[in-house]
């Protein structure tokens, strides 16, 4: 692949009969003047364009080189050549890794006999050896640099590239199907355990609950459900794979008489994983009071205001927050975002189970007609919906910058709609914010007015 400017270009500019190709993982420039160069790709910082009228001029900026200016290039072919030395940059730069060593470590770490949970992640990572953590360090630099492609990390010699950033970035593709396998193997391999472990054998959803065993795992189940029956089946299953021994598993239920249930049905129907062992299941409170007692060696009472429920209860941990807050600045800041998501966070109107309900929450915020009369932030300005307010507190909360249903800088009216006003202006960043609001089903009714009009 070669590029050199065309006919008029120079023709009308001076110093523009150049030619620059390409050699494995250098590039050669040649000059009229015979200032002939090679440039190793490696050295390259990055690739400026400056438009011109007709012409590009094409900076090559280089660390230890210096710039080489190439003009008379068309806009397409000064961008066609940006790519091309983005490619070859790319895939030089990750062949200096070592793909190799990166492919046996993932390797190791995806065929380990247990799921892999977030934490697994992070301590196979502060585990490997210090020339691996060179290669991790030297990739994240190299994915930082203006001229580094995603694309490349497709190709074949680079898919280890593209395989870590994949499990440290977050997205974890190839984790979540290697974990979803396991599962369904582990629920394979110990369907006997989980048809037997409680009276009734579990369902699916509890022995994936089982052997799920992620840092935090929520269960949303209603009453009736088979709560018991999942917590029985998970502890059971820890035993069982002896990820844990008894002493270490804590069972916890809010009330009394569940915690007392739950014991019972541990040790009913798991005695022979427990052998001599037991699991303690109690309530927060008492496993609070008992933490509070092995520290201090006295166990408290607790406070009479503190048995009794409604106003009093409230109005004394109110005091307390106040209290807090005019001692400790990190605590006032914490009971503001506390407030931003809980106090003043609004109640969609999919959360109501019919209108009359609906008008009284409303009612409740001195809220007379939403689309009208607004809702109050924290900040004091009054926002079309429940959801805009709580994004305004969150906003105002942290400190960030906005302004509220901003013109925008292009005209948009016409005999039928107003000047279009987003949501959220944001001047630091110069960036607008458009809410839409999603029903119960997840879908947005306003999205696509709102496309159609900036379309139009």
């Amino acid at each position: 692949m070669v590029f050199r400017p065309g006919f008029f270009a120079r023709l009308y500019l001076s110093a523009s009969d150049w030619e620059l190709f390409f050699d494995d993982d250098y590039v050669f420039v040649k000059t009229a003047n015979g200032a002939n160069q090679r440039l190793p790709l490696q050295s390259f910082n990055d690739v400026i364009i400056i438009n011109g009228m007709i012409w590009t001029k094409t900076i090559l900026d280089m660390e230890k080189y210096g710039q080489v200016v190439l003009p008379g290039l068309l806009s397409v072919l000064a961008e066609s050549l940006r790519v091309e030395i983005q490619r070859r940059f790319s895939r030089c730069r990750l062949a200096d890794l070592d793909g190799e060593c990166v492919d046996t470590a993932l390797n190791d770490f995806y065929t380990c006999n247990r799921y892999l949970a977030a934490r697994d992640v992070e301590l196979w990572r502060k585990s490997l050896a210090p020339e691996f953590s060179q290669i991790l360090e030297n990739f994240y630099r190299l994915r930082r640099h203006p001229l580094f492609m995603e694309s490349d990390m497709d190709s074949e010699s680079s898919k280890w590239a593209k395989r870590m950033y994949d499990l440290l970035s977050g997205e974890r593709k190839e984790l979540k199907a290697r974990n979803e396998k396991y599962v369904m193997a582990e629920m394979t391999k110990h369907k006997d355990f989980f048809d037997e472990v409680e009276k009734t054998p579990l369902t699916d959803e509890q022995r994936r609950a089982a052997i799920v065993m992620e840092d935090r795992n929520l269960l949303v189940a209603a009453a009736g459900s088979g709560k018991t029956s999942a917590v029985v089946g998970k502890i059971g299953y820890v035993l069982k794979k002896e990820i844990c021994q008894p002493e270490e598993i804590v069972a916890l239920a809010f009330n009394k008489a569940a915690a007392e249930e739950l014991q019972e049905r541990i040790r009913l129907r798991l005695g022979g994983l427990l052998g001599k062992k037991n699991i303690k299941a109690t309530t927060f409170h008492a496993l609070g009071l008992g933490f509070i007692g092995e520290a201090t060696g006295k166990k408290p009472n607790i406070a009479e205001w503190a048995a009794e429920f409604g106003v009093n209860l409230g109005g004394k941990t109110d005091d307390f927050m106040e209290e807090l807050a005019q001692s400790s600045e990190d605590f006032l800041r914490y009971l503001a975002q506390l407030h931003s998501y809980f106090r003043w966070a609004m109640k969609p109107c999919h959360f109501f189970q019919s209108r009359a309900s609906y008008d009284k929450y409303l009612e409740f915020l001195n809220i007379k007609e939403l689309e009208k009369d607004g809702v109050k932030t924290i900040k004091g300005e009054r926002v079309r919906s429940l959801e805009e307010c709580a994004i305004a507190n969150y906003l105002y909360v942290n400190g960030v910058e906005y302004e509220y249903e901003r013109r925008y800088e292009h005209d948009m009216a016409d005999e039928e709609h107003g000047q279009y006003t987003p949501d959220f202006y944001y001047p630091q960043a110069n960036l607008y914010h458009e809410h839409y609001a999603l029903d119960k089903y997840e879908r947005c009714r306003s999205l696509w007015a709102v496309i159609n009009m900036l379309k139009a």
